[in-house]
């Protein structure tokens, strides 16, 4: 029985590493993000990253993350999925926030969203343009957000922050505004 209840911890333990995301950690310093530029975050991140999308957490992917997407050529989607609509180097801003928010309700399996205040501003040292953003869950749970983003040399760069509207918005939503302020060129 003593054998049997150690092979099954085991083999617990075992499904449980497999399961683990390879995070890295992301420390107070000048972090680069891409060829273009680089930020440099006032706290501590847990961080997934590929060739086109980094993703940043504190408390869990689940209640913040902060989402650097880059290099989005014309004809590719954000995601880099098949079932979403693509970027074009022509789209105003505008259709760039019509484009993320559907891709995120389709791709993100986000319920419902919307995005207002769409203005021009800075997206760090880049001429871009800025907007919030609701989304809701599949499970009711409201989620609030900022987005920045630039075409730069015809490619779409994003940076987007989204935490639950309740306690992780408000706890996080200067320090994306820092990370955005920081950005410098490489």
């Amino acid at each position: 029985m003593k054998k049997i209840k150690i092979f099954l911890i085991l083999v617990v333990i075992f499904q449980l590493g497999a399961c683990a995301q390879n995070l890295s950690l992301v420390k107070t310093e000048r972090v680069n993000i891409n060829d273009l530029y680089s930020v440099r975050p006032n706290i501590n991140f847990n961080q997934l990253a590929d060739s086109k999308i980094t993703v940043w957490t504190v408390n869990g992917f689940g209640l913040d993350r902060i989402v650097f997407i880059n290099n989005i050529k014309d004809g590719e989607t954000l995601f880099g999925d098949d079932t979403t609509n693509t970027y074009k180097k022509d789209m105003n801003e505008v259709e760039i926030a019509e484009l993320f928010i559907e891709s995120m309700k389709v791709f993100g399996k986000w319920a419902d969203g919307k995005f207002k205040n769409l203005k021009l501003g800075k997206h760090g040292p880049f001429n871009g343009f800025k907007f919030e953003k609701t989304l809701i869950n599949q499970d009711g749970l409201s989620y609030k957000g900022l987005t920045s983003g630039a075409v730069i040399n015809e490619k779409l760069y994003l940076v987007f922050f989204i935490a639950t509207e309740l306690h992780f918005f408000n706890n996080l939503q200067n320090e994306f505004l820092n990370i955005i302020s920081s950005m410098q060129k490489v």
